[in-house]
């Protein structure tokens, strides 16, 4: 009797492709296409809505024992277990590979290396696979290790990072793995590739000689024989001032709770967090106005406006630089985030006027201009772009827009409302009765914290053409003779902002540097500023063109809570001056109610400038770029600076290293991201005064939000799939330094990756010593 036919052997990846075990998988991708049936790894490539497409090379690097066998049978079953244990080892595998890489080689320093980033790219083919399997596969694998490896609370695992965590997984299945997109998401996510060279590009702009009609040029060339070409603050200033007020990062938290504690194992306490976190046993618990590890409770929101109505009642308007949103960020649903930002545009409408009278007319007295935040959407920073086949996502931006539309139309009427919703929350508006023009830019488009940004081999130069309208609207105010102020969340040369886009928007900013009369930001949650210069690679304080103004913060997370005051010209609509001013909350009486008084002044630092800037010109470029070299080369000016910076904040500062003064300063000196003198590092920066001070179960266990000092550069990012990507990287890093602090034959600490290692080498020893079962049935 011949033998019966053996069982065809197929591969599990192989048949995880071919046949895939839910619809739910395909969550991102378009409803109507289902996973192709593949004969080869080589079959598998990503359309933009993240399906499956024709064949195209696909993971030369791929192990060839996860490359499936061809074969004729298109019908195979597996279970759950299978799926999981596969997806589960593609997923530690593609970390190890970067964490092995580093962490074994003694040479790793903190600089980056050629291996790192081929180990980067190395592992981002079994990361693409786990992708291709769907996001409920990914995100699970994700979550759990951010579970298992205590990086945060298990909630924070599953809400934050599982919230983002099918982002990236979409753009994974769109990327490429050898091409810049990847190299892209190597170096910004996981922080393991070097910074590569701004990919060129000249924004095409008109000359400023013919952007304006004949007869505008002609009146402005009372300034000079050069016309547009001569400063608009040589034109004199007559003496008559305005105010506007600025407030940034409010950060409400809706369930701050008083009594709560304030010491927790998340991002933001003074929270119910269950039994240990309320009732008599507390030792810290929360109080009506708040506490410095928790964001802003309702009642010292209430107390900052009133303030301002009684210190600026006089305002002729307000800019709100965004972040409405708390940093709970692991429970930023649509639902939450969209109520959250209505209560607050109604307490806004309601500021100064009873509950009872408030009206189109009242509200438009005071105007208030917002942008949104990178936390003022759910997931944090996920705004989708236009490209983007994702019904869900496109639907919740727009709802993000058409809401904020409707809140704002109060202030910045119906033209600017129609902008709201089609122009992804950018909008234009002449302040009435004056020459004055606000440009509200959506950055968030811009920056590196968004996934959806990633979803190209190739990346866009203006993603969803924000730039291009930006341009149009300056040239539109050139024209019309007017000035203009740019406000946005986040200022063009952060960290966190793509080097492309921030090179074309400084394009921008230098054509029209004579038009743009103020930019005004926030999102660092420090009192800053940016400088351009003619030559962004030579600042000096001849060539300096223009100044972005970054506000502090209200939430206590950050320090004292503050806001601005500005002394604006009538005449020209630059800032002569601004007034910072704080409640320090470790006042006596401040939890009775806060006492708000002037912090300091801008001009205050004229004390350290010889000889002094004249005292009615305006704070331009020039001002700060001087106050800038004061700073470098005048201890108690830096002194000076590092008080006002940090306004309270706990462990800001550079405690006297000169490396940690001269990167801040370069800092200053950057409109550009690519001037920031940054180096790419893997997690928060770390260097061996930070390995000294802490141990490295405190550096990658514990609460590493509340130490200012290692996430200046993400103060308002939040935990997240970034943090864990890039803490990956992180400890790796630190773990060579700790050694090499140590000396030769210390003992190793145990870490995270050690943990890791041993996991995957376990995993590995049942691959093979069960290969059949997991690979092959």
């Amino acid at each position: 009797m011949p033998p019966p036919p053996s069982r065809p052997r197929l591969s599990l990846v192989s048949r995880l492709f071919r046949n895939p075990p839910s619809r739910q998988y395909a969550s991102l991708h378009s409803p109507d296409i289902e996973l192709a049936e593949l004969e080869h790894p080589s079959d598998v490539a990503a359309t933009k809505d993240g399906a499956l497409s024709k064949p195209r090379p696909f993971f030369p690097s791929l192990p060839v024992s996860l490359i499936p066998r061809q074969t004729e049978h298109k019908h195979h079953h597996f279970s759950k277990c299978d799926v999981f244990v596969t997806t589960l080892v593609l997923a530690i595998l593609a970390l190890v590979v970067v964490a092995f890489a580093l962490s074994e080689n003694p040479a790793v320093t903190f600089v980056e290396t050629a291996a790192s980033c081929t180990a980067c790219a190395t592992a981002l083919a079994p990361l693409k696979i786990l992708a291709q399997a769907g996001d409920d596969a990914f995100t699970g694998v994700i979550v759990e290790f951010c579970i298992g490896s205590a990086i945060a609370d298990p909630d924070v695992c599953r809400g934050a990072i599982g919230s983002q965590a099918p982002i990236l997984a979409h753009s994974l299945r769109s990327l490429s793995v050898h091409l810049p997109g990847a190299t892209r998401l190597c170096t910004n996510v996981f922080g393991l590739c070097p910074i590569t060279a701004v990919v060129p590009h000249k924004v095409d702009l008109p000359p400023e000689s013919l952007a304006v009609s004949s007869h505008e040029f002609t009146r402005r060339t009372k300034l000079g024989e050069t016309g547009l070409r001569r400063r608009w603050e040589d034109e004199a200033h007559d003496g008559e001032t305005f105010q506007v007020v600025q407030i940034s990062d409010v950060h409400i938290d809706k369930e701050y709770l008083v009594g709560a504690s304030d010491d927790c194992t998340k991002p933001i306490c003074c929270r119910d967090y269950g039994p240990s976190s309320t009732g008599p046993d507390v030792k810290t618990p929360a109080e009506q106005f708040g506490n410095r590890r928790c964001d802003t409770p309702q009642a010292l929101m209430d107390n900052l406006l009133a303030a301002v109505e009684q210190i600026a009642p006089n305002r002729s308007f307000t800019v709100f630089s965004g972040d409405v949103i708390d940093a709970a960020v692991w429970d930023a649903t649509e639902e939450r985030v969209l109520n959250g930002l209505h209560d607050f545009s109604d307490g806004l409408a309601s500021w100064g006027h009873s509950a009872n009278s408030i009206s189109e007319t009242t509200s438009a007295e005071k105007p208030i201009y917002p942008v949104l935040g990178n936390h003022d959407i759910g997931p944090g920073n996920a705004f989708a772009l236009d490209s983007t086949i994702n019904a869900a996502s496109a639907t919740n931006a727009q709802q993000i827009y058409n809401m904020s539309a409707s809140d704002w139309r109060r202030w910045i009427g119906d033209d600017a409302v129609n902008q709201v919703q089609t122009n992804f929350g950018c909008y234009s508006v002449v302040h009435p009765g004056t020459n004055l023009r606000i440009i509200s830019l959506n950055m968030n488009y811009w920056s590196e914290q968004n996934y959806w940004l990633y979803a190209s081999d190739w990346p866009e130069w203006d993603p969803n053409g924000i730039i291009t309208w930006l341009a149009s609207e300056l040239e539109a105010a050139e024209k019309a003779g007017q000035r203009a102020w740019l406000i946005s969340h986040s200022p063009p040369g952060r960290r966190d902002i793509f080097r492309e886009q921030s090179n074309y928007v400084y394009q921008i900013i230098q054509r029209y540097r004579h038009t743009i009369a103020a930019q005004l930001y926030g999102h660092a949650h420090w009192d800053e500023w940016e400088l351009g210069y003619e030559d962004p690679t030579k600042p000096s304080s001849e060539s300096a063109i223009a100044v972005a103004l970054l506000a502090g913060s209200v939430t206590p997370r950050s320090g004292d809570p503050v806001f601005r005051v500005y002394d604006i010209s009538k005449t020209t609509y630059e800032v002569l001056d601004f007034t910072v001013y704080h409640a320090d909350m470790f006042a006596p009486g401040y939890q009775q109610g806060p006492s708000w008084k002037p912090f300091y002044s801008a001009r205050d630092y004229n004390q350290f400038l010889d000889p002094p800037f004249p005292p009615n010109a305006a704070l331009n470029a020039t001002y700060w770029s001087l106050v800038t070299d004061a700073l470098e080369q005048n201890d108690s000016a830096w002194d000076a600076f590092e008080k006002y910076d940090a306004h309270g904040a706990w462990g800001r500062g550079c405690n006297g290293n000169a490396a940690c003064r001269k990167e801040q300063l370069c800092i200053l000196r950057a409109m550009r991201s690519e001037d920031s003198c940054e180096v790419i590092r893997p997690g928060f920066a770390l260097n061996k005064r930070d390995l000294n001070r802490l141990s490295l179960s405190a550096i990658v266990i514990s609460r590493l939000w509340h130490w200012q000092s290692f996430q200046d550069e993400h103060a308002c990012e939040g935990p997240g799939l970034g943090m864990l990507l890039r803490q990956v990287g992180a400890e790796a890093r630190a773990a060579g330094a700790k050694d090499s602090l140590a000396g030769p034959g210390a003992t190793r600490p145990r870490t995270l990756l050690s943990v890791l290692h041993r996991q995957a080498e376990a995993a590995v020893h049942r691959h093979r010593l069960s290969k059949k079962r997991w690979w092959r049935v």
